[in-house]
């Protein structure tokens, strides 16, 4: 699986997974000996919770968050904090996919 991982992603999204701070290796020991192995599922975890998907449907998604956030504030029953945490992480959303307009249109309205 490692192996299969490896070779179909380029080396931006490698990149991505070495940086991540998380280890895709196991170390098998017996007794003195200590082999380690990359490990095929532990990769693919890393690679999924580093990338960020773009298309329409996602950035659109995000994009009627913004222009519902009264509706957003009403489900957080009016906490200020976890509301400023979900602008937060609108922003960085859009900011990750390169969406400009939406996040200046955001920051418009903050």
């Amino acid at each position: 699986m490692f192996v299969c991982l490896k070779q179909s992603i380029d080396k931006t999204c490698a990149l991505k997974v070495s940086t991540s701070g998380y280890n895709p290796t196991v170390c098998i020991s017996n007794g003195a000996h200590n082999k380690i192995y990359d490990n095929g599922p532990t990769y693919l975890k890393i690679l999924i919770s580093r990338i960020t998907i773009y298309s329409r449907s996602t950035v659109k998604y995000i994009s009627s968050t913004i222009w519902e956030l009264d509706k957003q504030m009403s489900r957080l029953d009016g906490d200020v904090t976890k509301f400023n945490e979900f602008v937060k992480l609108q922003l960085n959303a859009l900011k990750a996919r390169s969406e400009i307009r939406q996040m200046t249109a955001m920051q418009q309205l903050l």
